[in-house]
């Protein structure tokens, strides 16, 4: 087994069931430690007791969305030592640059592509 991702813990908000599990599982084959959250309070509450390395978060949820997430985040004193990354299938060059405004470091397009996603976790990683 691959270990790309070995010893980081990476927490992903999603809240389409099948798109969690699907980046779990290519997550976790890499090695990284993997925690989901259907909802922003769940990803609150992991992201204050697991500290993740990063955190990806699906764009397009119920409110509180992924943008109200990063503001979260970001806003937290500890806000700075998680990599945010978005994640949406609805990606334009509006999109794109909104995202990087809003205090994420990269975005993951949907639908999932294993090796794409990986390789942007780890060159968020890389540039830190």
């Amino acid at each position: 087994m691959s270990t790309d991702l070995a010893d980081q813990r990476i927490l992903i908000l999603d809240d389409e069931a099948d798109s969690l599990k699907l980046a779990h599982d290519i997550l976790t084959l890499k090695g990284a430690d993997v925690y989901c959250a259907a909802n922003s309070d769940e990803f609150y509450r992991l992201w204050q007791s697991v500290s993740p390395s990063v955190a990806i978060v699906d764009l397009a949820m119920p409110k509180p969305d992924g943008w109200d997430v990063v503001a979260h985040v970001r806003a937290a004193p500890a806000g700075r030592q998680t990599h945010m990354i978005a994640m949406t299938a609805y990606c334009s060059e509006n999109v794109v640059s909104q995202v990087f405004r809003a205090g994420f470091e990269a975005l993951i397009a949907k639908p999932l592509r294993g090796v794409e996603m990986v390789e942007i976790i780890q060159q968020v990683l890389r540039e830190a």
